[in-house]
């Protein structure tokens, strides 16, 4: 038994002659991290959120997304990290127009994060605190190294310190938050094992007058 589809011939010619349209969602082209991510140094609270503070510029943020250095299934993506100068703290803001599945899937921003800024990276309540809880964090640990003699020509040399200090104690905690920004900064660094005795940590500091505090410490 043949069967038939319903309607007169003609109308079935005039089907058959029509040609049907198929359209095919782009595929995912990604971004790269380096595009979309911008780091800023944050003196004071006041900087948090302005995007003129002062910027550094990572040797290279793709290698942390996987082997094409890609970010995938944002559309408009922008995510700038902020530093704290004071505690070496981080915070992260993030925006994009809007999230699809365009083939490659949906990057899962926040574990890598993670893994770049470590347990600095905290939230933006946190991060704020910071600037106050912590404003003598840095200088704490100065304060109990042992001074670098140092040639110094002019007045800008003599605000200039050179300490040393062993990592132990409040010195360990500094390398621990200092590491995250020096792997941005240095290609081909590595963490030390800090549980080895015998590290130690030179330290270039400049003392400065802020307004929330009539000493401090910057670099």
């Amino acid at each position: 038994m043949a069967l038939k589809q319903k309607g007169s011939a003609d109308a079935a010619a005039a089907d058959g002659s029509k040609r049907r349209r198929v359209g095919f969602a782009g595929i995912d082209a990604g971004t790269e991290a380096n595009e979309c991510i911008q780091v800023f140094i944050a003196r004071n609270s006041d900087d948090v959120g302005l995007e003129d503070s002062i910027s550094i510029e990572p040797f290279d943020l793709n290698h942390f997304f996987g082997e094409d250095g890609k970010i995938y299934g944002y559309t408009d993506l922008k995510i700038n990290v902020w530093i704290s100068a004071i505690s070496l703290h981080a915070y992260a803001e993030i925006s994009f127009k809007e999230t699809s599945d365009g083939g490659k899937g949906i990057t899962d921003l926040k574990p890598v994060l993670q893994n770049i800024f470590g347990e600095n990276l905290v939230e933006k309540d946190e991060f704020l605190e910071t600037f106050s809880k912590e404003c003598d964090y840095i200088s704490d640990v100065v304060k109990n190294g042992t001074p670098i003699k140092h040639d110094a020509s002019d007045e800008d040399d003599l605000a200039v310190e050179i300490v040393r200090v062993e990592l132990q104690g409040a010195a360990a905690f500094l390398y621990s938050r200092l590491i995250s920004l020096v792997l941005l900064l240095v290609e081909g660094s590595t963490p030390i094992d800090i549980t080895e005795h015998g590290w130690e940590m030179v330290l270039v500091v400049k003392k400065a007058a802020l307004e929330s505090s009539a000493s401090n410490i910057s670099y």
